[in-house]
């Protein structure tokens, strides 16, 4: 068997040249390929047209964040923007309320309690009552009159047995009720004497505060309420002797009205003055406390 011999050399120029024009020759491709490559690159060219002016815009210009404010509409209680709460005004502390120095005039202990001629003690308790200030006491440095004052000390329980809190105590805040209610101790003809004490005592310690006295009224109707300041005593007892010990002093006077006997006479006037009450004539005027109490806010607040 004989072998064949190969040259050994490589491949000559022609080979080369023939090579390399079958690789650089491409394969004709399908009319449609070339169709979808075409419609593909447009594609791309207008999605990059639009992408670049944007991105270069955002990286000049930051995004700032926004911040919104929603509040609530009393209505339907859906949240809605509210635009205006960042340039609202501070909202202004409450006025301060005047303090008032109530003294109701009458004639003291239990045979006269719930006469009509106690008509201002009567309306005053009702004032306590609802208002839920402290039970009348009797104060000696206030003339001996029964003192009442809003609350201001809350006490503490302790679940510790033998062990006592010490209660809290607060002030009475401006926008609040800052009235001292007093019961003269004395009887109506003299009332001047103690509220005279007692108003001096009390105004060194409130020197803006205002007096008002609580009075029977015998010429308006039974449950009419009246206020005046200043003004003649009208023949009645007790701001006569009011007016005679206070001098100049500047009050506010709410009348209480118990209505009138048909006879003028006297003696039957002080009979029906110093009468008790029958129980429709105490709910009568028991229920003055309301419009007195409006009155009094009128006053503290400066409208009177």
């Amino acid at each position: 068997m004989t072998i064949p011999e190969w040259p050994l050399r490589g491949p000559s120029s022609e080979d080369l040249q023939k090579s390399s024009d079958q690789d650089s020759t491409p394969a004709t491709a399908p009319r449609s390929s070339r169709r979808a490559q075409r419609q593909a690159r447009e594609r791309r060219n207008s999605v990059a047209s639009i992408i670049t002016p944007l991105s270069k815009t955002a990286s000049k210009t930051a995004v700032q964040p926004v911040h919104r404010v929603y509040a609530r509409r009393p209505s339907t209680g859906a949240l809605l923007p509210n635009i205006s709460l960042s340039t609202a005004q501070p909202s202004m502390p409450p006025a301060r309320n005047l303090p008032l120095f109530v003294a109701s005039i009458g004639n003291p202990g239990a045979t006269y309690a719930n006469t009509l001629h106690s008509a201002g003690h009567t309306v005053l308790d009702q004032i306590r009552f609802i208002r839920c200030f402290t039970p009348f006491q009797k104060d000696r440095q206030l003339a001996n009159g029964l003192v009442s004052t809003p609350v201001t000390t809350i006490p503490r329980v302790s679940l510790i047995p033998f062990v006592k809190k010490t209660p809290l105590t607060r002030e009475v805040q401006p926008d609040e009720d800052n009235w001292t209610l007093w019961q003269s101790p004395s009887l109506m003809n003299v009332s001047g004497v103690a509220l005279r004490t007692a108003w001096q005592k009390w105004s060194k310690q409130n020197e803006d505060g205002i007096l008002v006295v609580l009075h029977d009224e015998l010429e308006k109707p039974l449950g009419s309420v009246t206020i005046k300041r200043g003004g003649s005593a009208k023949g009645h007892n007790g701001l006569k002797s009011i007016q005679a010990h206070l001098g100049n002093t500047q009050y506010v006077k709410i009348g209480i009205g118990i209505g009138r006997p048909t006879s003028r006479e006297p003696a039957a006037v002080a009979k029906y003055v110093l009468r008790k009450m029958t129980t429709s004539e105490w709910d009568v005027v028991g229920s003055c406390a309301g419009p007195v109490i409006e009155l009094l806010r009128e006053v503290h607040e400066g409208k009177r």
